[in-house]
């Protein structure tokens, strides 16, 4: 593996992971209101993991890392304490990604063209979720 191309499999996991849990919460969520926003999150982080997939032909990596964990908690929040736990546990995990990709830009051995990706795409993305997420959290609020 290319120096950066470990950083970016971990990326990989995480984007990964990400779908799986915003696919379990949407198992809970059913079609309450903004679970459109969330169907749409989860294509996203699946649109994410095979974009960066095919910038690392070595080797796509295995297994779903930190989001795997959190697609339990997530799952559990909401079985024990409804939707907005659920989205509480959502929205933390959002900013975690953030920190990972702002790791990965941190990386010297990050190529270029991944650079410009999680730049002006990933990156930028990661935040709105964050802000869909606080939306649906909102209507939730309100729902209660």
């Amino acid at each position: 593996m290319q120096p950066g191309q470990a950083l970016v499999a971990g990326l990989i996991r995480a984007e990964l992971s990400a779908s799986e849990t915003y696919r379990r919460a949407l198992e809970k969520v059913g079609e309450d209101a903004g679970a459109g926003e969330l169907r749409r999150i989860e294509t996203e982080h699946r649109q994410a993991a095979e974009e960066l997939a095919r910038r690392v032909p070595d080797r796509v990596p295995e297994g779903s890392g930190f989001w795997g964990a959190w697609a339990l908690a997530v799952q559990t929040a909401a079985q024990a304490f409804g939707d907005a736990a659920a989205a509480l546990a959502l929205r933390e995990g959002e900013i975690v990604g953030i920190r990972g990709y702002e790791r990965a830009l941190d990386d010297p051995g990050l190529s270029a063209d991944l650079r410009s990706l999680i730049e002006s795409r990933l990156l930028p993305q990661a935040r709105a979720h964050v802000a869909a997420v606080d939306d649906f959290l909102r209507l939730q609020r309100g729902a209660a």
